[in-house]
C-alpha cells in the first residue's frame, strides 16, 4: 500500500501539534499510577503519600499543587478557589528536583508573564510563581525550607502546603497555623529514612487518623500508569533490591516506617573475596596508572579505638568505581593531636606515600563530648598544625591542601553506605588484610554507634574520591 506525500505531511503536522499540546498542557495527558490516583482522589484536609524512592511521589505532589492552583482536580471532581500555596523542602539544594517536577506539570500558557523557570539553575525566579486560576485570577506559590525554622514559615495565611519529606515536630504546629484561617490543606510526600529528627510523632498522627495515608511498595503494578506500561519491570525491581543495603530495603523499596531491627548493614561484605593482601591491592591499582586517586578519611572519636584514619584509593565514578582500602590508623586510647598526626604519617610512610600524594582529606568534627576526655581539641585545623611541626612530613612548613569537614544533612550516611554497598555487589571493593579494625567494623556494624567510627572514616574517604559532586553539595568546608 502506497502512502502519498500529502498524507505523510498531514501525519507529521498532527504529531507536532500533539507534541505542542503535551508541552503546553502536560497534566491533560498525564496518567497516574494506582497509588498516585488514590492519593489524588483523597479529599482529606491532611494526607500523606508514603512509598519507595523514585516511584512517583514528587510527580503526584506537583500534580496536586498544579490542580489546586488551576482550580480543579479531575480525580476528586472538586473545585478549588484561587489560592496562596507553599512548598516546604529540607534545603534549597533539595528544592531543585521539586522545582523541575512542577515545571514539567504546569500548563505553560497559564503562567504569569513574570513567572519564569530557569532550567539551567533548576529554580523559579524569585522562589515563587503565579498560575492563572480558572476564574481568571492568579494563584501563587512560594518556596521555603525546613532550615528556615518556624520564623521562616510564619506570618502567612495559606490555602495549602505541600511538604516534601517530613518536617520536625515543632514545625508542624506552625504549618497547621498557616492553613487554619482558610481551612486549607496540607499534603505530604515521603520515603521514610533515618532522619536527623524523630518522625514518631508523624506516625502517631497517621495511626490516630489525624492524617489520611496512602502507602505503597515497589511493585510493577504500583509503577504502571493507568492504561500504560510499567516504568519498572520485575527484573529491574529485583536488581534494585540487590543493590540496596538490607538495612534500607524496607524503607527505600517498600515505604515502611522502619528498617530491620538488627543485622549487618553491609550484607554483601565478604572476607573471603574482599579481604586481600595489601600487595595484591597495590598490584591491582597499578593497572590504572595515574587515574588512581588517594584519600584519607578521619573520624575524631573519643575513647579506645574511636580515633580512626583510613587510607583509601579509588578510580572511576560512583557505581562504576573501584575502591581499595589500603591501611588504617587506630588510636589505642585517648590521644593528643600530635600523636594522631604521627600515626597518620607512619601509615603513609609504610605505603610509600607523602602528604602531597593525598588528593583529598576529609575529617569529621571533634566529638562534642571530647572537651574533657581528649587531650586537646581534635579538630582538623589543629591536626594540620601538628603535621606542619613535623619536618619529615612537611619539610617546607606548609600542609599541602586542607582537611575538609563534611556537613552531614539527613540521609548522608545512607547515601554513602549505599554507594559502598553497590561497589561490594559488583566486586569492586577490596580491603587490605592489614586493616583488621575496618574489617571487624564491616562485619559487625548494624547502623548504631558501636563500630561506627571506622565506617565513618572509610566512608568520608571513599565518597570524597568517587562522588565529589555530592560531597560538594554537602558544602564541605574547612574548620
Amino acid at each position: 500500500m502506497t502512502v502519498d506525500r500529502a498524507d505523510l505531511m498531514l501525519r507529521a503536522r498532527a504529531a507536532r501539534e500533539l507534541q505542542r499540546r503535551r508541552e503546553q498542557r502536560p497534566l491533560d495527558y498525564w496518567r497516574p499510577t494506582p497509588p498516585q490516583r488514590d492519593f489524588l482522589a483523597s479529599t482529606a484536609r491532611y494526607k500523606l503519600l508514603r512509598g519507595p524512592n523514585q516511584a512517583g511521589k514528587t510527580d503526584v505532589g506537583a500534580a496536586e499543587l498544579v490542580y489546586r492552583m488551576a482550580g480543579y482536580n479531575p480525580w476528586t471532581g472538586r473545585e478549588h478557589p484561587r489560592g496562596d500555596y507553599r512548598v516546604l523542602v529540607y534545603s534549597w539544594d533539595q528544592l531543585k528536583p521539586i522545582a523541575r517536577k512542577i515545571w514539567e506539570r504546569v500548563p505553560k500558557d497559564r503562567l504569569h508573564e513574570r513567572s519564569h523557570y530557569d532550567a539551567a539553575r533548576q529554580k523559579w525566579t524569585g522562589h515563587a510563581f503565579m498560575l492563572k486560576h480558572r476564574s481568571g485570577q492568579w494563584s501563587r506559590v512560594d518556596f521555603t525550607t525546613v532550615l528556615a525554622g518556624e520564623m521562616g514559615n510564619a506570618s502567612a495565611t495559606l490555602d495549602g502546603i505541600w511538604v516534601d519529606e517530613p518536617p520536625p515536630e515543632h514545625l508542624w504546629g506552625e504549618l497547621d497555623a498557616r492553613v487554619r484561617k482558610r481551612r486549607g490543606d496540607i499534603w505530604l510526600t515521603m520515603t521514610p529514612s533515618p532522619w536527623k529528627w524523630p518522625i514518631d510523632w508523624l506516625r502517631g498522627l497517621v495511626a490516630d487518623g489525624a492524617i489520611s495515608e496512602t502507602h505503597f511498595g515497589l511493585t510493577p503494578e504500583n509503577c504502571t500508569p493507568l492504561g500504560g506500561l510499567p516504568f519498572y519491570s520485575e527484573e529491574e525491581i529485583e536488581r534494585f533490591r540487590i543493590m540496596t543495603p538490607p538495612s534500607q530495603r524496607p524503607m527505600r523499596l517498600d515505604g515502611e516506617w522502619e528498617g530491620p531491627a538488627e543485622g549487618s548493614v553491609f550484607e554483601q561484605w565478604s572476607r573471603d573475596t574482599m579481604l586481600r593482601p595489601a600487595a595484591e591491592l597495590w598490584q591491582d591499582m597499578r593497572r590504572f596508572g595515574k587515574d588512581v586517586r588517594i584519600g584519607i578519611g578521619i573520624d575524631h572519636g573519643v575513647g579506645i579505638f574511636r580515633q580512626v584514619a583510613v587510607l583509601v584509593a579509588a578510580v572511576g565514578h560512583k557505581s562504576e568505581a573501584r575502591v581499595w582500602v589500603l591501611d588504617e590508623y587506630v588510636a589505642g586510647g585517648d590521644t593528643a593531636p600530635q600523636q594522631d598526626a604521627r600515626g597518620i604519617w607512619a601509615m603513609l610512610q609504610r605505603n610509600g606515600l607523602k602528604l602531597e600524594n593525598v588528593d583529598v582529606w576529609y575529617g569529621d568534627r571533634a566529638h562534642p563530648g571530647s572537651q574533657k576526655k581528649a587531650i586537646g581539641r581534635k579538630t582538623n585545623e589543629i591536626l594540620m598544625r601538628q603535621f606542619v611541626k613535623m619536618p619529615d612530613a612537611c619539610p617546607k612548613g606548609v600542609f599541602p591542601g586542607k582537611i575538609l569537614v563534611p556537613w552531614k544533612p539527613p540521609g548522608s550516611v545512607d547515601y554513602g553506605c549505599t554507594q559502598i554497598h553497590w561497589l561490594q555487589v559488583q566486586g569492586n571493593f577490596k580491603v587490605a588484610d592489614s586493616c583488621t579494625h575496618v574489617a571487624e567494623c564491616l562485619d559487625k556494624w548494624t547502623g548504631g554507634e558501636e563500630h561506627k567510627d571506622a565506617i565513618d572514616a572509610m566512608r568520608y574517604g571513599t565518597i570524597g574520591l568517587i562522588d565529589r559532586r555530592p560531597m560538594a553539595q554537602m558544602r564541605l568546608r574547612t574548620r
